[in-house]
């Protein structure tokens, strides 16, 4: 989720998820202050490290993520640096959503899935866990994201499920036309005018591709809409995380082309109407 610069992180809940990243002291430990009785306290760094990590986390607004290295998603440690996005909590949610499709609308777990802009693998990762009998394909346009996602996806040991590939959207996809059971994606759907209002932590430090959705955000939106028919199973399923309030506007879009049955909106854990749910006619 993407938050107003007014809203920036409280600087105490931050530094005490650094000290417990860091350290060898939990979040309990903090708040009861039983650190005191524990004996040694651990830390990967110094003192001095701490304190200048620090510095620059305040008064350059660099994310702790890309700060430390890592970032925690779902049940995942990831590699992060300023090449790929910071997979946020909301994004999670798309596994969910792609699970419950197995479950109530009985999509196969074998097969081809596809994760369209993967960046740090976060997505494929998570997929990939989830789905051990099906092979997972992550198309970036970006060679420094896909060198993180692959880092990371040996990290899990999954490069036999994971293919990565390096191009725009589907381009590098001709072999698996037709054959993708459900297309997962978080595309850039910020409008263009939008981002230098964002928060200094985004707007300075996150990379512009995995951000900026074109004039009215929907750019990438609607080029996978068009394309994604062609590639999915008669069917077949596509899921995007959308911008809050575009969703109407992306239901509308995917009427108008004609390809689609089954279209809804689903919301994030806050209520907002964030995930777009659509299924290819067969």
């Amino acid at each position: 989720m993407i938050i107003p610069a007014s809203d920036r992180p409280d600087g105490l809940q931050e530094l005490t998820h650094l000290i417990t990243l860091v350290t060898n002291i939990n979040r309990l430990d903090l708040r009861l202050e039983t650190y005191w009785h524990q004996g040694d306290i651990h830390s990967k760094l110094s003192l001095d490290e701490l304190g200048q990590l620090w510095e620059r986390r305040w008064q350059e607004a660099v994310p702790l993520q890309y700060l430390l290295g890592v970032a925690h998603w779902r049940d995942l440690i990831l590699e992060v640096t300023p090449a790929v996005l910071i997979p946020r909590p909301e994004t999670e949610e798309l596994i969910d959503l792609a699970l419950q499709l197995t479950r109530d609308r009985h999509v196969p777990t074998t097969g081809h899935w596809l994760d369209l802009g993967t960046g740090s693998g976060a997505i494929a990762l998570g997929l990939g866990q989830q789905l051990p009998q099906s092979h997972i394909h992550g198309v970036d346009a970006s060679a420094e994201a896909l060198a993180i996602a692959k880092t990371n996806i040996h990290r899990y040991g999954l490069q036999e499920r994971i293919t990565l590939y390096h191009g725009s959207w589907f381009q590098p996809l001709s072999h698996v036309r037709g054959k993708i059971e459900v297309i997962v994606s978080n595309p850039p759907y910020i409008p263009s005018s939008m981002i230098d209002h964002l928060q200094p932590e985004v707007k300075n430090h996150e990379p512009r591709l995995a951000l900026d959705g074109g004039t009215d955000g929907l750019m990438a939106i609607k080029t996978l809409a068009i394309a994604a028919p062609d590639y999915l199973k008669p069917g077949g399923w596509l899921l995007m995380e959308l911008m809050a309030g575009q969703g109407d506007r992306v239901i509308s879009f995917l009427e108008s082309l004609g390809q689609y049955s089954s279209l809804a909106i689903a919301a994030d854990m806050n209520q907002i109407p964030r995930f777009l749910m659509a299924q290819t006619i067969a």
